[in-house]
């Protein structure tokens, strides 16, 4: 017997460590303990009860949002701080305690809160413009940032510093900004002329003009071989330019207002446009220039066109709020990205095509999950509308430009 016990013995140490341990998920009961630990007079029992519930995370943020009314001065302060170490999962309780929270101190300390997590974010803030900024763009090395606004000026950026290294005059607003593939040439179009103008970025020096539009230029953009450029304007024509020669080779007829957003896949097939009048998408070829399908949906003035990196998706904001990634090839509206309370100035697709950038007269941008649809951040921070965002090439930053006159990089949060 005593032999058989000892087998049975030795049995269960062997095979003890292959069993998996199963948490048990915390009670309420538990995390009202711990908060209330947080201002214990002995620091070890505090300390204890802050490292527990930093490891907790999402079930614990309810009651250390509610911690935040507390009279303990102590518990509040590691409450606090804990919510800010949480992070991410942090800010969608921090939001709606600020926005619906019945306790107005709870919404004061919510939104501090909040700011605070922003400015984690925030890099830095590029200051120069003496007017609103309307567009962005960042190299394809990453290394420099164009912006272009109401002072009449296209400005180069140096994204590393935020030191302002070159000013393109212009006799007015200038509308697009755009970089080529190899990051040492810059196009530009301002209001009141017909004229793309492309630069030298090392020297400043203007290179060349492309003229033909009947109207102003409002977009103009690189194809991603760097030998054509999509331009469209207020003569509600899409035109197809030469870099080498400046000759318009094609014109893109159909929209029956004038086109606000150009872009060109990757591979250099296709073209999508925005109507800003009309409220439509439509895909073009771009060697024939024939339209090959109009996406309608929009209820108001289109502002941005995007393509996502693979070229089966299109990206179009609106002034009706709404952001909406059509299926290129059957037509469909696949989602719709809802929640901003501004026109939808400014759009992007990340290089991999997972997220969706937004920028809006809200003052906020807005990081999306293409999937899901589901916001994943929201970027606070300036003090006007934003016009404008685009995402770093290296997929780790935002760039957003504004009415109150700064761009903001922005860390993407993980």
């Amino acid at each position: 017997m005593t032999t058989w016990l000892t087998r049975c013995f030795a049995t269960l140490l062997l095979v003890l460590p292959f069993i998996p341990v199963v948490a048990v998920a915390p009670d309420d009961k538990e995390i009202a303990r711990l908060v209330k630990q947080l201002g214990s007079y002995d620091y070890r029992t505090r300390d204890a009860a802050t490292k527990r519930l930093k490891e907790l995370g999402e079930p614990a943020l309810d009651a250390l949002v509610r911690a935040m009314r507390t009279n303990d001065v102590e518990a509040r302060r590691r409450a606090e701080a804990i919510l800010t170490e949480i992070g991410e999962p942090a800010r969608a309780a921090l939001r709606k305690a600020a926005a619906s929270s019945a306790d107005v101190e709870i919404q004061r300390r919510a939104s501090g809160l909040i700011q605070l997590l922003n400015a984690k974010l925030q890099v830095r803030c590029f200051e120069g413009h003496t007017a609103l900024i309307i567009v962005v763009a960042i190299s394809p090395d990453g290394r420099f940032a164009l912006s272009g606004g109401g002072d009449s000026t296209m400005r180069l950026w140096e994204v590393a510093t935020g030191k302002e290294l070159r000013r393109f005059e212009h006799g007015d607003w200038v509308f697009s900004v755009a970089f080529s593939p190899d990051s040492k040439q810059a196009l530009s179009a301002s209001q009141n002329t017909t004229i793309i103008r492309l630069w030298d970025v090392a020297t400043g020096k203007e290179l060349r003009r492309f003229q033909g539009h009947g109207g102003c230029i409002v977009c103009a953009v690189f194809s991603s071989d760097g030998k054509r450029i999509l331009s469209c304007g207020r003569d509600n024509t899409i035109r197809l330019w030469d870099v080498e020669t400046a000759k318009e080779l094609r014109q893109f007829k159909g929209h029956t207002g004038r086109a606000w957003s150009v872009a060109i896949s990757l591979d250099g097939r296709r073209a999508l446009s925005g109507g800003y009048d009309d409220k439509t998408v439509r895909l073009w070829d771009v060697e024939t220039g024939k339209q090959l399908r109009v996406f309608e949906g929009h209820t108001d003035k289109l502002f941005t066109v995007r393509f996502s990196p693979d070229g089966r998706r299109g990206l179009s904001g609106a002034e009706d709020k709404t952001l909406r990634l059509w299926d290129l090839e059957t037509g469909k509206e696949i989602r719709r990205f809802e929640g901003h309370e501004g026109n939808v100035y400014g759009a992007g697709l990340s290089p991999a095509g997972h997220r969706v950038l937004s920028a809006s007269y809200d003052r906020t941008v807005r990081l999306w999950d293409v999937e899901s649809g589901q916001e994943l951040h929201r970027f606070l921070g300036h003090t006007e509308g934003v016009s404008c965002a685009a995402f770093s090439p290296d997929n780790r930053y935002v760039l957003s430009g504004s009415g109150d006159k700064t761009l903001r990089l922005w860390r993407l949060p993980k």
